[in-house]
């Protein structure tokens, strides 16, 4: 998806889909002439798993973020269009960082926590919260806030019931 406000284009991925095959190439060919089209607005891309997690060249890491190949590419666009902010979810971590003139920024979750018995060490804070994009013409406020009512739950203490074992499931 897509959406233009204040002078800046927002751009929604599916990073579920980056790996190959022709979806993939489908957004990627999409995404290219969206940010062709910006029309000089500042670009920000929102995306499910991030790109990386300590560093742009980084080894695969699995499950946590996007693989070395396809993210050679997207930072390639990233790098060309001067795409301004990268936001993901997908850690249940807050967190964020600049990196050569991008802001990377890792939403909180709302719903549970994810420990150290479930990842891998990784930079930012295990809490619930929402993040609030607050966009003023060309600027863009990046913040955590609270949301009111939530419990810290933390999925390790009840993987085993969330994804039991298969041989439970006999």
């Amino acid at each position: 998806w897509l959406r233009d406000v204040d002078g800046w284009r927002l751009i929604g991925l599916n990073s579920m889909i980056f790996g190959g095959g022709p979806e993939e190439a489908q957004q990627t060919e999409w995404l290219e002439a969206a940010m062709a089209d910006a029309a000089g607005r500042r670009l920000a891309w929102f995306t499910h798993r991030p790109l990386f997690i300590e560093l742009p060249t980084e080894a695969d890491t699995g499950y946590w973020s996007v693989k070395p190949e396809p993210r050679r590419a997207l930072l390639d666009l990233l790098q060309r269009y001067q795409v301004e902010i990268v936001a993901s979810g997908h850690l249940h971590r807050w967190h964020e960082i600049r990196l050569n003139g991008t802001h990377y920024i890792w939403g909180p979750a709302a719903g549970f926590l994810v420990g150290a018995k479930l990842a891998p060490p990784m930079g930012g804070a295990a809490r619930l919260g929402a993040v609030v994009y607050d966009i003023d013409g060309e600027n863009i406020d990046v913040s955590i806030r609270p949301v009111p009512g939530l419990t810290d739950y933390w999925i390790d203490d009840v993987l085993h019931e969330v994804y039991p074992p298969r041989d439970a499931e006999a």
